[in-house]
Formats: structure tokens, C-alpha cells, sequence
């Protein structure tokens, strides 16, 4: 079977998984996982900011700052 996801739906499932496959604690900059992931930022930022409202991102602002995943990755479904 074959599923077609919206755009949004793509790019955040395909943020989820750069930020799983980068495997560490640590902040990773939206700016980063929009030129890596070849994702307009200005809807990235977007899609970041929901995927924070649903508790599946932490996020901090500022020159250091930036997102992470806030759950073990198991219990996403």
C-alpha cells in the first residue's frame, strides 16, 4: 500500500528523523536541519513550533540554542 503525506507531513517526519539519526543530547539549529534536509526554513520554523506544542520537541532560543527530541524515539508512533 502506498500513502502520500502532505508536505508538511513529510518534512516533519523527515526533522524527526534527522534528529533521531543525529543521536546525541545536544541542540541541533533549525537553520541546520533546513539546509541538511533541504527544507525552507520559514515552514520549518512552522512545523518546529507544533512539533513543540505536542510535547515532541524541546526547544531553546538563543545563540546557542535550538531543538532536540523530548521523548524516547520507542514511543513514537
Amino acid at each position: 500500500m502506498f500513502t502520500i503525506y502532505s508536505k508538511t507531513g513529510k518534512y516533519a517526519v523527515a526533522t524527526m528523523v534527522y534528529l533521531h539519526n543525529t543521536n546525541n543530547n545536544s541542540y541541533i539549529k533549525v537553520r541546520t536541519i533546513a539546509k541538511d534536509c533541504n527544507i525552507p526554513i520559514q515552514y520549518l520554523a512552522k512545523i518546529v513550533q507544533k512539533l513543540r506544542q505536542e510535547g515532541m520537541l524541546s526547544s531553546i532560543r538563543g545563540p546557542n540554542g535550538g531543538i532536540k527530541l523530548s521523548c524516547d524515539t520507542s514511543s513514537i508512533t
